[in-house]
């Protein structure tokens, strides 16, 4: 390019002649050099960008009698910078599309680059972080032990291959939060082969991994399910008889009787094991909920009250006026609320306060929810039951709904893993969140009904007064002698008239032959699971094709199917479940004859 003889404005932008930011005005003003980027067409076609710079010149006397200029060629620098800017725009694009997140370091392993994801999953802003050594910002600890782990980058840079982070590690945000994390560094390489740095990519595994201990709980409790239904229809038949005749004895004893007190201690002692028993069966497939339309509200207070009398722990309750009805096991939902307050009373040696609220929770009316991977209603009852308790680290917590897993010296590791079965079958969800030293809370999420909460008045049943009732002749099939045997002494003792039967054939049979006569069968109970023989389900729909107006009761200490929680559906009136004692068989079959009478 010839410039010689060219004004200065011909080389440089024109705009700037006369102004102050004109190089000749500024070195005229003092300045002792000015540096400018011109583009300046060639003869053959072209652009070349030079970079000018320009010193003042001074004559022997020192006065400013020119400018210098020098003219630098920049173009192929220019060239490369712009390639090397969109190289830097497409792998900022790259890193903010991809769902990982990701830091490079530089060889000391300080940060140089994260990228958006790797923003909110560390608490930390680019501009923070950069500079800062990497085990500061991507503090890892085990999740078991909590200690910390030696940084991936040290690690990548030690041996100068890839490596991948151990199984349960746990990422500290700055925030505070705490993430499950899988991850990977691996070397960065200059042309020469170098080990330049380290890129580490890691991902959010937190929901994967409590999706993973969910199923494997849920594992865990099948198994206990499977040997809890292999002993608990005959272990509830000896109770049953147990129970049974414990009740009658009681009849036949004065309460001033010695004997009588012995007895009721028996009776006490036979209600552990029941109830023992029934937490079992919840981890099975026959413990499915017997449910009703109810008021969350009332089973909640008066769960919680039966636990806190004579405690030193005050229960608070706050339940929203409008809360919707709820279809539920009463007995079941009883206890899931009676085992967490045991666990915060217990939880406050001295003494404290229990906070039981519940509201109602719309799942298109809530921004975050909790457990939407696994939400299969619109509406919730939400549930929370908190205290100021000691409070767990997360090691005890992540473990709290385990079968057998307890803290306790004298724990079964029973009641939380029952408490987490019966919600989940209720198709329900229970979180947990709790620290040491500042007490926990369990958040539970219960299906609200489509039924009105004014449903639940009408679906009351009064109390049967059972003097009131004498006069009934009542059919008994069971398989089992004991069983059998103490249904009808307690059904006789109440005034029925009772016949009984071993299976369904022999029970139908003797209702043809009472129909025949003019003393029919008022009303049948009938045991659901006959070995070798018709079961209850098969001989009431044979019985209501005889009779459809046939009054039936069905009992079962356990059932592989839902037949229980869905009585009706078979055709039963109502159902016991055994063990039952002498009130609540004689009140359901009294209401029965009653109801048929009316």
């Amino acid at each position: 390019h010839s410039v010689k003889r060219l004004k200065c404005h011909e080389i440089r932008p024109a705009a700037a002649c006369g102004t102050d930011t004109c190089p000749l005005v500024k070195i005229k003003n003092g300045a002792a050099s000015v540096e400018y980027e011109v583009v300046l067409s060639g003869a053959e076609g072209g652009e070349t960008t030079f970079i000018v710079t320009g010193r003042p010149y001074y004559d022997m006397h020192g006065k400013l009698s020119g400018i210098v200029e020098t003219f630098q060629d920049i173009t192929e620098r220019r060239r490369v910078q712009a390639v090397l800017d969109g190289e830097r725009e497409r792998l900022d694009v790259t890193l903010r599309s991809i769902g990982d997140g990701v830091i490079t370091t530089d060889p000391e392993g300080r940060i140089m680059v994260l990228n958006k994801i790797a923003e909110h999953m560390t608490g930390w802003a680019m501009e923070e972080a950069v500079g800062r050594p990497l085990e500061e910002v991507f503090r890892i600890v085990d999740e078991d032990e909590r200690r910390p782990l030696e940084s991936p980058a040290a690690q990548v840079l030690r041996s100068g291959k890839i490596v991948d982070l151990v199984s349960g590690t746990i990422l500290l945000s700055k925030d505070g939060r705490e993430l499950n994390i899988a991850d990977s560094g691996a070397p960065i390489h200059d042309s020469r082969s170098e080990v330049i740095g380290v890129v580490l990519v890691f991902r959010d595994i937190t929901l994967e991994k409590k999706i993973a201990q969910e199923s494997r709980r849920m594992d865990k409790l099948e198994a206990i399910g499977v040997l809890a239904g292999g002993i608990a229809h005959d272990f509830n038949n000896i109770l049953a008889a147990i129970m049974g005749n414990v009740s009658l004895a009681l009849m036949l004893t004065d309460s001033s009787d010695k004997r009588h007190h012995l007895l009721s201690q028996v009776e006490k002692a036979s209600e552990r094991a029941k109830n023992l028993v029934q937490q079992l069966l919840t981890f099975s497939r026959g413990g499915n909920p017997f449910k009703t339309l109810s008021t969350i509200s009332d089973i909640i207070r008066e769960s919680a009250e039966f636990v806190l009398r004579g405690s030193n722990v005050k229960g608070e309750f706050d339940f929203a006026p409008d809360l919707w009805a709820v279809e539920v096991d009463k007995g079941q939902i009883g206890q899931v609320v009676q085992n967490l307050v045991i666990n915060a009373v217990q939880a406050m040696p001295n003494g404290g306060n229990i906070r039981l609220s519940c509201e109602n929770f719309s799942l298109k009316d809530s921004e975050e929810i909790p457990f939407a991977e696994y939400a299969n209603s619109e509406r919730y009852l939400r549930i929370i039951i908190s205290d100021d308790g000691c409070g767990m680290p997360p090691e005890v917590s992540s473990r709290i709904f385990d079968p057998y897993f307890t803290t306790k010296e004298k724990g079964n590791g029973l009641g939380m893993a029952v408490t987490h079965s019966v919600i989940r079958k209720h198709g329900g969800h229970i979180l947990v969140d709790s620290k040491p030293g500042e007490g926990t809370a369990f958040t539970i999420y219960l299906p609200a009904s489509k039924k009105s909460a004014a449903a639940v008045a009408e679906n009351v049943v009064s109390v049967l007064d059972i003097n009131g009732v004498r006069q009934g002749r009542v059919l008994i099939m069971d398989d089992d002698e004991l069983v059998r045997d103490i249904a009808v002494n307690m059904l006789s003792a109440a005034g029925f008239e009772t016949l009984n039967a071993v299976d369904g054939a022999a029970a139908l049979e003797i209702y043809r032959q009472a129909a025949a006569s003019a003393k029919p069968i008022d009303v049948v109970l009938m045991d659901l699971t006959i070995p070798g023989g018709m079961g209850g389900a098969q001989t009431a729909a044979e019985l209501l094709a005889f009779d459809s107006r046939a009054v039936i009761i069905v009992s079962s200490g356990y059932s592989n199917d839902q037949v229980m929680a869905n009585y009706r559906d078979y055709g039963f009136k109502a159902a016991v479940i055994k063990p039952y004692n002498m009130q609540e068989l004689v009140s359901t079959v009294g209401r029965l004859i009653k109801e048929r009478a009316s």
